[in-house]
């Protein structure tokens, strides 16, 4: 029980667990490994997605005719440069861009 809460804390999904239980400690290493890898993606994708909400806070700060337009600077990049092929492509892009959709909305 101690080893399930171990690697549940440590954010492996509970399939995942239930193969590490047993598995020699090089299989459990190489997932952390792998856990490591997809976490920090996680983190740079996020990060991408707080600067993106931070340069449409600024703009909507500055004055009304820059945020307009800084609206559609910012969702187009978004949309070109975080999609697949694109210079900063985004795994999790289709799920950051619902919040910045609602965010987007609110700002006008």
């Amino acid at each position: 029980m101690r080893k399930i809460r171990y690697y549940k804390n440590l954010g492996f999904p509970l399939d995942k667990i239930k193969d590490l239980l047993d598995a020699p400690e090089s299989v459990v290493m190489d997932a952390m490994e792998h856990h490591i890898a997809l976490l920090e993606d996680e983190i740079k994708e996020t990060r991408l997605a707080v600067e993106a909400m931070e340069a449409v806070l600024s703009a909507e700060r500055e004055d009304d005719s820059i945020r307009k337009t800084g609206l559609a600077i910012i969702a187009l990049d978004l949309q070109n440069d975080l999609m697949a092929g694109g210079s900063l492509a985004c795994n999790r892009i289709l799920k950051i861009l619902p919040p910045l959709s609602d965010l987007f909305i609110k700002a006008r």
